[in-house]
């Protein structure tokens, strides 16, 4: 009678031997550093582009579900993105221009000692600006063959049995990431709005109060990018100060670096760490490792690429296992043993006759 097959029977495990450890596993990985060093700026590309797609797919399937076909699925989930971010824009720069029309020569100031640092920075913008359509087009195809891609992993790597295919971990990783994103925001922003509208209420930075809100939102929105989110969330609320009264933007600067400060040593490791079910020490490590690969777009990327990371590390971990260098670790060695002649020992002599 055949054994049956026990759970995991159809995904076999692949042992990879201890030469290629010890061998083959260093040089793969010197080999994939070089070529991503070589063509950084187009992997760094490719890599957004897959985490934007793997972030809006499920979206994207959940809509294909209600009869929606999936190209104009895509375009749907894409145009509802910029009217929102449109949207958003437009509201807050609809408060800065009524803010700042009763001091238009102050305002018109500080704007023409701008001016060079704007001009310096055109090619730049330039070249973002291609990064970005690069990276949208780029992440549309992804999303237009993801159907494809999930069949070609399934069958080359199956499941296990009641476990998820590899790119739905992937995007629960992921969309684990974007709740902890989503946390932080809501910390970070609140914890913004409250200090504008304090320091309003105190008549330090007078009127903060009435727009504590929408400064708070805009914090929020900022944070999304790493360490420097706060700073570019105190700009709108500075520049409001400074319009108000020069002295008031001291009591905003204190008050963003003491939210800066909170959020990069306490709030971005705890709760982006129980987002991703990382250590505090490997979040910190990831985003100072990010920023200095590749500076803020690789701190603004870590994390969710040590998300992915990490779901992939599991997922091919119950199929992968390395020859233990316990077992059979030994070098065999023969040894040839002389064999020693002993000499038979002498009869033993007869019993005495019995006495007559």
């Amino acid at each position: 009678m055949p054994a049956m097959a026990g759970p995991s029977a159809g995904a076999a495990k692949i042992q990879i031997p201890r030469w290629i450890q010890l061998v083959g596993l260093p040089i793969l990985l010197l080999l994939l550093w070089v070529i991503a060093g070589a063509a950084r700026h187009v992997v760094f590309l490719f890599l957004v582009a897959a985490l934007i797609a793997f972030l809006l797919n499920p979206i994207v399937r959940t809509l294909t579900r209600v009869w929606i076909p999936r190209g104009f699925g895509v375009a749907l989930v894409y145009l509802s993105f910029f009217a929102i971010l449109l949207a958003v824009i437009l509201a807050l720069g609809s408060v800065v221009v009524d803010q700042t029309k009763s001091s238009a020569t102050r305002v018109n100031d500080y704007f023409t000692v701008a001016l060079d640092f704007v001009e310096g920075a055109a090619i730049g913008t330039i070249k973002f600006l291609f990064a970005l359509v690069l990276v949208i087009v780029v992440s549309i195809y992804m999303l237009l063959d993801m159907p494809r891609l999930g069949r070609v992993v399934d069958r080359r790597f199956p499941p296990h049995p009641g476990s998820d295919p590899l790119l739905h971990r992937i995007e629960r990783s992921l969309a684990s990431y974007v709740r902890g994103q989503l946390l932080l925001s809501l910390i970070i922003g609140t914890s913004a709005g409250l200090g504008m509208w304090l320091l309003g209420t105190l008549g330090w930075v007078p009127g903060a109060d009435k727009y504590a809100a929408l400064f708070g939102a805009w914090v929020a929105i900022t944070e999304l990018i790493p360490y420097i989110g706060p700073w570019l969330g105190a700009i709108p609320p500075f520049i409001y100060a400074l319009v108000v009264h020069p002295v008031s933007a001291i009591w905003v600067g204190l008050l963003f670096l003491g939210i800066h400060q909170l959020e990069g040593h306490v709030v971005v490791p705890n709760v982006m760490g129980s987002a991703l079910r990382l250590h505090p020490l490997l979040v910190i490590f990831g985003l100072l490792a990010g920023g200095e690969i590749y500076g803020l777009p690789g701190a603004l990327v870590a994390l969710p690429l040590l998300a992915a990371g990490r779901a992939i590390w599991e997922f091919f971990g119950e199929r992968v296992t390395l020859e233990s260098w316990a077992q059979g670790s030994a070098i065999p060695v023969e040894v040839e043993v002389e064999e020693t002649r002993v000499a038979p020992l002498p009869p033993p002599d007869p019993p005495a006759a019995a006495s007559r």
